[in-house]
Formats: structure tokens, C-alpha cells, sequence
């Protein structure tokens, strides 16, 4: 039951991310209130996963886990500082508090830190991407698993497809990384978000585009610390 609510809450907060960075098509509105359940989501993640708080600084770190700890913690500094900078520009949903600071400094926070966690988000789904593959997998008869030799195996077909639309994808979100500049918002040089006059569903498209590049370079990486520790253990 815990794991069916883990998988829940994590499907939510990654909708809830790429609601949050099309701004451009929700409004502010709608914006603000998707922040505040994101909140919600958050701490609700986190009561989750308490056990990996505990955890943290016990046990020999591997490469796989020095990884995965890294995405994790920039994750949740990237929600965090985005969480506060969005109270603080709040017209709706946080206006009560009067949160209060430099309004360019803040806005300027708000939108690189938000592309931050987009790049992190899709690296802690690439760390667990081999597992939800797995299971989303199992879930659909067509695309799932089948008897092969006493053994259950994925249907080759299924996985070179899927496997090769999720490279077209990375590859899209690639190109849209460079020519939209998102790399510029990364290192804080822009400061306002620039509207351009593309529809909605392509808005749309480019951030699920560049969420699969990045899931795509979290699991390269993984599979790359995986090997490291295989290395070293001498399997």
C-alpha cells in the first residue's frame, strides 16, 4: 500500500512540474495554486521516504548511490528555494503571508531555479528508469511481458520501439534545450520569461522534450555508476 502510494505521489509531482513550467498556458492563477499542491506533494514525498533521511549518512557510498543522493538533494533544494521564491511573488495563493524581497532578484531566482528543477526531476526519474519501465511495462498487455522458455521477458519489439521514441524525444528536448537558450536561464542570465507566439500544445511538447533528455542523461549516468561499482567489486 505504502509503495502504490509512493508511486502515486510521484506521478503527481511530475505533472505537477510540467504544469508549473508552462507558464505561459495556465496563467498565474492557476500557476500559484499548482505550486501549492506541489508543496503538498512534497511534503507528503518526503513523510514518505523518511527512511532515507535516517539512512543518509550510514552505510559506504558507491558510485550508484553517490549519485542518486546527489540528484536527490538537488532536487529538493531546487523545490525548496523554488517554493520560497514563489511565496514571495504570490498574489493568490500565498498573498497572506507577505512574503516580502527584491523583486528582480526573486523573479530571477524563481525562473532559473524552476529549469533547475526540471533538470533534476528528470534525473531522479532517470535514476529509477530501468524499475518504471519495468512495471509500466507489465501494465499494458500489448507492450508487457511474456512466457518465454520458463522465463517471463519483455517483448523485444515493445522495447526497441519504446526505447527509440524515448531517443527521438531526448533528442527534440536537445534541440530545444539549445536553440530556446534554456541553458542561459540555467546560469542565471536572463531574468524575465520571454513569451513567444508558438501554441500551447507545442509549448507543451518542448518541456515534456527536454524532461525526456534529461531522464535519458540520469539514466545514462546511473547505468554508467552501476558499471563503476561493478568494476571495482571485480563482477
Amino acid at each position: 500500500m505504502k509503495n502504490k502510494a509512493r508511486i502515486a505521489v510521484d506521478v503527481l509531482m511530475t505533472v505537477a512540474v510540467l504544469t508549473l513550467m508552462v507558464y505561459q498556458v495556465t496563467g498565474r492563477e492557476l500557476h500559484e495554486y499548482v505550486g501549492a499542491g506541489m508543496l503538498a506533494l512534497l511534503v507528503t514525498h518526503n513523510a514518505l521516504n523518511a527512511r532515507w533521511y535516517a539512512a543518509l549518512f550510514k552505510g559506504r557510498y558507491t558510485a550508484r548511490r553517490a549519485w542518486a543522493t546527489l540528484t536527490n538533494v538537488g532536487l529538493v533544494a531546487c523545490i525548496l528555494l523554488q517554493m520560497y521564491s514563489g511565496m514571495a511573488m504570490s498574489k493568490y495563493a500565498f498573498a497572506f503571508m507577505r512574503l516580502r524581497g527584491g523583486a528582480v532578484a526573486v523573479r530571477s531566482m524563481h525562473l532559473s531555479v524552476s529549469q533547475w528543477c526540471l533538470v533534476f526531476v528528470g534525473l531522479h526519474v532517470g535514476n529509477h528508469w530501468k524499475a518504471i519501465r519495468g512495471k509500466a511495462l507489465g501494465h499494458v498487455p500489448v507492450l508487457g511481458r511474456v512466457p518465454v522458455l520458463g522465463r517471463v521477458r519483455e517483448r523485444r519489439p515493445a522495447r526497441v520501439a519504446l526505447s527509440v521514441a524515448g531517443y527521438a524525444l531526448a533528442a527534440c528536448g536537445l534541440v530545444t534545450f539549445i536553440a530556446d537558450g534554456t541553458w542561459e536561464y540555467l546560469l542565471f542570465r536572463r531574468q524575465f520569461l520571454v513569451f513567444g507566439a508558438e501554441p500551447p500544445a507545442l509549448t507543451v511538447a518542448k518541456v515534456a522534450a527536454m524532461l525526456a533528455l534529461y531522464v535519458c542523461v540520469g539514466s545514462s549516468v546511473m547505468r554508467a555508476a552501476t558499471a563503476l561499482d561493478k568494476q571495482k567489486r571485480g563482477v
